[in-house]
């Protein structure tokens, strides 16, 4: 998946730590990009719906046990 991860360019590698910390930072990088997103996406768009459709039923049903 990332080729270059482990390996140095010199043929050496990185010890676990150090990737764990590089991985850490890419995703951090990715959640701070998704965070900042500002254009429209289908798929968040659409990801939303489903999480607000999924709240008004939760609602309803909490509704109907009371």
């Amino acid at each position: 998946m990332f080729p270059s991860l482990n390996r140095h360019p010199d043929g050496s590698y990185q010890s676990l730590g150090s990737i764990q910390r590089q991985l850490k930072s890419e995703i951090d990088g990715l959640r701070k990009m998704l965070q900042l997103h500002t254009m429209p996406d289908p798929v968040l768009s659409r990801c939303e719906e489903l999480l607000g459709a999924a709240e008004r039923d939760t609602t309803a049903l909490e509704s109907q046990l009371v």
